[in-house]
């Protein structure tokens, strides 16, 4: 017996089978035995209210057998006290070993002792896992051999998953689930993946030790994913030049560079459309250093995004990133409509901005290409005015599609004009001079029932108007500009002066 001060235990009752006994932790109990006894727990007791009772004694031991205890341990204020022959027994037949110590020993002594003792062997126990860890990592074994390692360690099945929690090596067939432990693979406050314990009851006090767990085995465990992580690098890189190449037409055959896409796993041939957006910062006087480690950081996390998005949504796409700018191509087949597109872009801005929330995301889409062009180059240049036009953009939109910006090329042309600006200031001052004195905002009325395209009901919903009152907002606004909103014409005129009056 090794975990234990033997030069003071006496053995009271020897099952057939003991030999030493393996201890994982050491507690204080008496009657009624606490529900919360661990495996591997060594038991210290007085045996108080069970020491005239042999009834009670028995269903005591029964009680520390049943809870997989590793032993009892008790003392007894008269020397010559012996326990009858009847608990012995009882003992020797549920294999339960009974040791006594001096009553002069506190139990605080031994609790101390058996501690340290248990650290240092844990210790022992975690060099030689690190080792075994080391070996299987420099022998080019996989991370499926280091959960074995760690499960023969843990005396459990273990899993070890990346970031994202998609399971990279296991110890066996079974499934984390809800119950396991789930501890971080961390280095200092760099967080690499997770180590799931199935089974952590097994191995509580191993469980505890969160420095040795960082430095034994989240330091070896590091390895496979830094590997991982370079050849993902250098495999990232390779395709982000590719694409930045191909959308600003740097190459000097468009056949080898389809070629050389094939062997990317792109598919040039296809139709694609072009995404191009930025991260900036929420506050508009506050500006992101594209050469930050802040900003680093953030482009890693976008990419991430972008990786695991695309392989959730199944969409064949290519991308590429310079600074806080990102360009995007996204074939368009057809299994893969617009619509998938654009929910595929829903999804990032909203993951993105939920986890960085002094952020936001500008957008420009570029049309579609048909199959087999070589309008990479130009899809890029259109969804980077897009973006420039939704960047500029005085309003909350913040996604625009360069058919926006062709509409927009036209009022930016039109808004040089002296003749033009004046007809837009004649006609909305009228509005604008009424609502200083009103409430009803008949400007911002109008150019909602723009941007819903005439539809009022939907416009009463967004302005959270009964219809009759956005009935009497419009009426007064075609009183005050002169101008029918149910006239097709009237209402391009309105909607062209609004957008000069916002610079929009």
């Amino acid at each position: 017996m090794t975990d234990l001060p033997v030069e003071d235990l006496k053995i009271l009752a020897r099952p057939a089978d003991f030999s030493t006994v393996h201890v994982n932790s050491i507690s204080v109990q008496e009657l009624p035995l606490d529900a919360f006894v661990r495996e591997h727990e060594v038991i210290l007791s007085t045996l108080i209210g069970c020491l005239e009772d042999d009834d009670v004694l028995c269903q005591f031991l029964r009680d520390i057998k049943q809870s997989r205890a590793a032993a009892l341990i008790t003392c007894f204020k008269d020397p010559a006290y012996r326990l009858s022959q009847r608990a012995m027994d009882c003992a020797q037949n549920i294999g339960l070993p009974i040791l006594s110590i001096p009553w002069e020993v506190r139990f605080a002594e031994v609790i101390h002792f058996t501690t340290q003792r248990i650290h240092e062997k844990n210790i022992e126990g975690y060099k030689r896992t690190q080792d075994q860890l080391f070996n299987a990592y420099f022998t080019s074994q996989t991370l499926d051999d280091a959960a074995r390692i760690l499960a023969r360690f843990f005396d459990s099945p273990v899993a070890i998953a990346g970031k994202n929690t998609e399971i990279k090596g296991r110890s066996s067939g079974q499934t984390p689930n809800e119950t396991c432990a789930l501890l971080d693979i961390r280095i200092n406050t760099f967080l690499w993946g997770y180590l799931y314990i199935c089974e952590p009851e097994k191995c509580a006090s191993l469980l505890a030790e969160r420095e040795l767990l960082e430095k034994y085995i989240s330091l070896p465990l590091t390895l496979w994913f830094n590997k991982e992580s370079i050849e993902d690098m250098m495999v990232l890189k390779m395709k982000n030049d590719f694409v930045w190449n191909l959308a600003n037409k740097n190459y000097t055959s468009f056949l080898e560079m389809a070629q050389q896409g094939a062997k990317l796993g792109f598919d040039l041939a296809a139709s694609h459309m072009c995404i191009a957006f930025r991260i900036c910062s929420h506050d508009p006087d506050g500006e992101l250093n594209e050469y930050s480690a802040r900003s680093a950081e953030l482009t890693s996390d976008m990419e991430d995004l972008i990786i695991a998005e695309r392989k959730r949504r199944r969409l064949n796409i290519m991308f590429a990133d310079r600074g806080l700018l990102f360009l995007v191509f996204a074939e368009v087949t057809a299994g893969t409509s617009t619509h998938f597109i654009e929910e595929f872009v829903a999804s990032l801005d909203c993951a993105f901005t939920e986890a960085h929330p002094d952020l936001r995301l500008y957008w420009g889409m570029s049309g579609i290409s048909p199959e087999n062009s070589e309008q990479f180059h130009k899809l890029s240049q259109n969804a980077q005015l897009a973006l420039r036009y939704c960047m500029n953009a005085r309003d909350a939109k913040r996604i625009f599609t360069y058919k926006d910006t062709q509409f927009h090329q036209i009022v930016s042309e039109l808004s040089c004009s002296e003749n033009i600006k004046a007809a837009a200031r004649e006609t909305l001052d009228h509005l604008v001079i009424y609502d200083k004195t009103s409430s009803m905002d008949l400007l911002g009325t109008l150019m909602e029932f723009i941007r819903n395209n005439g539809n009022s009901s939907q416009t009463a919903r967004s302005l959270h108007l009964n219809r009759q009152s956005l009935l009497y907002r419009l009426k007064k606004i075609e009183s005050l500009t002169g101008m029918s909103l149910s006239q097709r014409r009237d209402l391009f005129l309105l909607e062209l002066f609004t957008r000069i009056h916002s610079d929009y």
